[in-house]
């Protein structure tokens, strides 16, 4: 449990920086930067699950009897892979194949109707904090994105009496912030129960 926590706030400290940066940036140059940034996020969250894998390994190699015996030669290699990939990968795997599912198809989409959904390097930038949301509660981020944004447009409708179209561009980081804030909350509460 301890390294989700620290990954979350690692994610949650990222996010951040990239908020501030798409607040400070203009949009192009912020969007330019999108693709880097779904690439970095991907090799880091997945770096940090090898080092704990590395971590574990030696913990339980230096433990003597009886963790010693769930590595070789007391045990295959495969149960010590089993059990670092669900320990400290099968989240993160989860919510990147989302990501990858998302970033598809919305360039697929958006290609099709002429960037009519997303701005050109849009996806990367909600597939990046679809992917840091994190299993499972990027089930919860996709619509909490959607409803914010339709939330804003009826606001505006109602308000300055005139159609509008407002991009997701601003939805993407706000939402996930919202939602690592939830996940770093739901996390004291298991470690207090």
């Amino acid at each position: 449990r301890s390294h989700k926590l620290v990954v979350s706030y690692i994610v949650l400290a990222a996010v951040s920086i990239l908020f501030m940066a798409q607040i400070k940036m203009r949009r192009k140059n912020f969007l330019a930067i999108s693709l880097k940034v779904f690439c970095f996020a991907a090799v880091s969250v997945f770096a940090y699950g090898f080092y704990e894998s590395w971590n574990q390994y030696l913990v339980w190699q230096s433990s003597g009897p009886p963790a010693e015996y769930f590595l070789p030669p007391h045990r295959g290699i495969s149960y010590f892979l089993g059990y670092s990939f669900y320990q400290f990968f099968f989240d993160n795997a989860v919510s990147f194949s989302a990501a990858l599912i998302f970033l598809l198809s919305a360039a697929a989409l958006n290609k099709l109707f002429g960037e009519r959904f997303f701005e050109k390097r849009e996806p990367y930038l909600g597939a990046t904090c679809l992917f840091l949301a994190g299993h499972p509660l990027w089930l919860f981020y996709v619509p909490l994105v959607f409803v914010s944004s339709f939330l804003a447009v009826s606001f505006y409708l109602v308000t300055a009496k005139k159609n509008a179209r407002l991009p997701l561009y601003y939805f993407w980081l706000p939402a996930a912030l919202i939602i690592l804030l939830i996940k770093i909350l739901q996390s004291y509460e298991a470690t207090a129960s």
